[in-house]
């Protein structure tokens, strides 16, 4: 952990602070694996029919089932499957675990971004890790084999480093980035949406990657590097992605899905097709209303010094446009998809329908 944080972002953590935050990755690990149900979803059910192919087939083969998300968690599963003891641990939890050892870094990263990326205090760092950590959103209403949890990581990683090295464009900062996005890109379409955000906040917080003025918008050469990076990347870890144009397919799929069509919402035990922006808050207030308390105000707060601050500006900056832009793009995508959950949905059809 400190050689990892020293190498990225140039910072120190003590022992002690390491020992900590060691423990709650290990407290993240239980409490995903505890929250989840002991069967596999249908989603779930879907992808570990993937982990029966070989490694050359689903390493060279787009055609499985992967409900158009990278090949990743699929690897990652398979992975387990394979090697973790049957005799021990159910195939569930086989190909879950894996996926959970690499998903739960997510409060671990976040408390470094907010401690050393931007300068927080330990106790807001701590504040907003134990926030990740024990999200219901996250805990119970994510499956854990899925591409979601791993997106998360990769997300979190490229805010704070995005930051830490928004005036820094060197062999390091562009190997380092491109990989990250190669790993993105290999996790879900959602990887798209992320360059975007990390370039606007770099432009916004007066970083050099992009640069804007009335006239002109300059993108330094190290941009093109990191993308090719991250393009051949991909094509090393899963080759129709950049070969067959599998990604950019994938995401145009995607964007055309959730601008045509609805998905069956649950908003107040009532189903409905479709939904508008209000289910957001719905099911925020519903499921995680600690996560809803502090994330508007502390939004709120960020906007007003980015508007109003002299110093650090720029800092408000990159965070009001990487959190406004993220919105914007999660709110193009479902709210509740029940089809995941068809015991809760059918309870629900049946109940209404005076059945259940």
């Amino acid at each position: 952990m400190n050689l990892s944080t020293n190498l990225i972002l140039g910072r120190k953590i003590s022992h002690s602070t390491t020992i900590a935050i060691a423990l709650v990755w290990v407290a993240s690990v239980c409490l995903m694996l505890a929250n989840t149900q002991p069967e596999l979803s249908y989603d779930e059910a879907s992808y570990a029919s993937s982990t029966t192919l070989s490694w050359h087939q689903l390493w060279s083969s787009r055609d499985y089932s992967r409900h158009g998300h990278g090949p990743l968690m699929i690897y990652l599963a398979k992975l387990g499957r394979d090697h973790l003891p049957a005799q021990w641990l159910s195939i569930e939890t086989r190909m879950r675990l894996p996926i959970v050892l690499v998903s739960a870094l997510a409060p671990v990263i976040a408390w470094i971004v907010i401690r050393h990326a931007f300068g927080g205090s330990k106790l807001v760092a701590w504040l907003g890790s134990s926030l990740l950590l024990l999200s219901v959103i996250r805990l119970a209403e994510t499956n854990i084999f899925g591409p979601h949890g791993l997106m998360l990581d990769w997300m979190l990683a490229i805010c704070g480093i995005g930051y830490a090295w928004r005036n820094r464009i060197d062999w390091k900062t562009v190997a380092v980035l491109g990989c990250i996005f190669a790993l993105a890109g290999v996790t879900m379409t959602y990887a798209i949406p992320l360059v975007i955000c990390w370039l606007a906040s770099t432009a916004v917080g007066g970083g050099k990657w992009l640069t804007l003025d009335r006239r002109r918008i300059t993108v330094s050469l190290g941009v093109l590097a990191v993308m090719a990076i991250a393009a051949v990347g991909m094509a090393v870890l899963w080759p129709p992605s950049i070969l067959q144009r599998t990604f950019w397919n994938d995401f145009v799929y995607y964007a055309d899905y959730f601008r045509q069509r609805g998905q069956p919402t649950l908003l107040g035990g009532v189903v409905h097709g479709r939904v508008g922006p209000s289910a957001y808050l719905y099911w925020f207030t519903t499921l995680d209303l600690p996560l809803l308390l502090t994330g508007v105000p502390a939004l709120g707060w960020v906007l007003r010094q980015a508007v109003r601050a002299r110093e650090e500006a720029y800092k408000y900056r990159y965070l009001a446009a990487f959190n406004l832009i993220l919105i914007i793009g999660c709110s193009q995508c479902t709210y509740r998809w029940l089809t995941q959950r068809p015991s809760v949905f059918g309870r629900h059809v049946h109940s209404r329908s005076g059945r259940g």
